[in-house]
């Protein structure tokens, strides 16, 4: 799951937002599910609220609903784009083809393209932000640089400026702590 020992890892997924914490679970359903895509849609619910994997991953308890719907949101987005996704990847990253590209690089990835194209409320540097700390807590030592340098290509083939937002609504959101709700059953 992480180059990084277990007690690192969970201490710094804890101190995720809650959509850091939904686009860490979106990572994970597209990496478990990676080599059966037409599955996800029928197990995303359960796999994304599964108390088994949120401890696993750190965290202090259940997700609160706006994060798991959001997790939900990405991880089906990116499943259902992800050939043009693949191909927006293939073309910005000439020396790794995406099929040779670690697995969690490229669900990481995947999320932060689709969210580049689909996610006009949120910046593109809090995406490209995100996805590169969570290469850094999932990835091995070249992820973050890796992910970063891909989507800064992506966002400038895409004519987005860093910055740029059409709202302010996923980068308010990204900016502060999400409460989770306690672990059930």
């Amino acid at each position: 799951m992480s180059r990084m020992n277990r007690p690192l890892h969970t201490a710094l997924v804890a101190e995720l937002s809650g959509r850091s914490i939904a686009r860490v679970l979106g990572m994970q359903a597209l990496v478990a599910f990676e080599n059966y895509p037409g599955e996800l849609p029928r197990e995303i619910d359960t796999f994304i609220r599964d108390a088994t994997l949120h401890h696993e991953l750190g965290l202090l308890g259940r997700p609160n609903e706006d994060a798991l719907r959001f997790a939900r949101g990405l991880a089906l987005g990116a499943t259902e784009h992800r050939a043009a996704i693949d191909t927006r990847l293939a073309k910005a990253s000439t020396d790794w083809p995406v099929h040779r590209m670690p697995p969690v690089d490229r669900n990481i990835l995947r999320i932060g393209v689709y969210e580049l194209l689909e996610e006009p409320d949120t910046a593109p540097a809090v995406i490209i932000d995100e996805a590169v700390r969570i290469a850094r807590i999932f990835g091995d030592v070249e992820s973050p640089n890796f992910v970063n340098a891909i989507l800064d290509a992506i966002r400038r083939e895409l004519g987005l400026a860093a910055g740029q937002s059409e709202g302010k609504s996923g980068a308010a959101q990204d900016s502060h702590q999400q409460p989770t709700a306690p672990e059930s059953g």
